[in-house]
């Protein structure tokens, strides 16, 4: 089940499982049905038990196929619990540990229906990655709801889309003067006038399949956009973001809805790694000499990338930023400076000739 927040995929599942009456009609659960539903809400009560001790008071196993058995050990050996954790109480785990061991509390009981509410908004990236293994071979049904399309598309094999009819239209900004004062300061139901869109976007050539997309700052924005929709067209997208702190870490949120294979720096390590997404790609260019580049961030960021695939035949575009007065070519407050492949300058407007660029033709100078 995937839809926007509020149109109600929760209220849904409790009405499935009969926490809540529907308004009309009936819910007939067959008497075999076993459900096991992994809730936002849901934590572990108990916190003066060993973790083992939670799993090990649901069941000692369970049952597979032709006579195995999964133990309460192995689960959560699986679920990257090793057997010195397993003994430590569960008031000694961190948030994610504790949501983890939650949901193992859902999968101990063996479950023939098996529902996930948002799994991906609470679990991190490796719990995500042992759970989709672990749904690949369930043998009972399963509902997921969640706006991962990544995760649904590796662990189901049929998609209901909510569709609510919401017009959403989503700004991202730092506030740094009196305009983004003002937007920051907006409430729900005032309304804010836009002129777009601008100048020329991105096509998604047929003939390539692999993309990088580079992203520096308030620079992602338009990348998240672009790897949705290149995903949506069975692109293969690895996707590269840097910071100089931990301003944005509520961004990863959104990312992990639209894809898994991404990397993410900070300067002070506070936010993913620490380092830069400069040195990264410079340090593993080989493994992307058959990728298309779009990049978009801060002019050093590009500098830097353009310098590095100065030589190579790499094709790299640039999402170029600037600010605009009029945005329709007259102001000329915009002109970006291009030599071409041919050696010719040439002085073009981002907001009508761009914002897209070969990123090799733009003068930095």
């Amino acid at each position: 089940i995937v839809g926007a927040n509020g149109t109600g995929k929760s209220t849904f599942l409790k009405i499935l499982t009969q926490q809540m009456l529907p308004d009309g009609g009936k819910i007939v659960v067959g008497d075999t049905i076993i459900f096991g539903y992994y809730t936002q809400e849901g934590l572990i009560t108990n916190e003066d038990k060993m973790v083992i001790d939670v799993i090990r008071d649901i069941a000692e196993y369970i049952p597979l196929d032709k006579g195995f058995k999964l133990t309460a050990e192995a689960l959560l050996e699986r679920f990257l619990f090793p057997r010195s954790q397993q003994r430590v109480y569960v008031s000694q785990l961190s948030g994610g540990e504790k949501r983890r061991l939650y949901l193992l509390t859902i999968l101990m009981k063996n479950p023939n229906f098996l529902i996930l509410d948002e799994p991906t908004n609470d679990l991190d990236i490796l719990t995500l990655n042992v759970l989709e293994e672990y749904l690949l071979d369930f043998p009972g049904c399963l509902i997921i709801v969640t706006h991962d399309r990544y995760f649904l598309d590796n662990v189901t094999s049929s998609i209901y889309e909510i569709d609510n009819r919401f017009n959403v239209f989503s700004i991202l900004f730092t506030v740094k003067g009196k305009g983004t004062s003002f937007m920051a300061n907006l409430e729900k139901g005032e309304l804010l006038d836009f002129v777009g869109p601008l100048g020329n976007g991105f096509d998604i050539a047929e003939k390539v399949n692999k993309f990088l997309l580079l992203g520096g700052g308030i620079g992602i924005a338009p990348l998240c956009l672009i790897a949705k929709n290149l995903i949506e067209n069975n692109k293969i997208v690895h996707f590269v973001a840097g910071f100089k702190d931990e301003t944005f870490y509520v961004w990863e949120r959104d990312l992990i809805k639209i894809l898994r294979d991404y990397r993410i720096f900070s300067e002070n390590g506070a936010f993913g790694e620490k380092g830069l997404p400069s040195e990264y790609i410079y340090n593993n260019l080989a493994a992307f000499k058959d990728y298309q580049f779009l990049v978009c961030g801060p002019q050093e960021m590009l500098k830097n990338i353009q310098s590095i695939l100065r030589g190579e035949k790499i094709n790299a575009l640039a999402l170029m930023e600037e600010k605009m007065a009029c945005g329709i070519g007259t102001c000329m407050g915009c002109v970006l400076k291009i030599i071409n492949k041919n050696g010719d300058t040439q002085y073009k407007k981002i907001c009508t000739d761009g914002p897209v660029f070969d990123l090799m033709e733009v003068c930095f100078d």
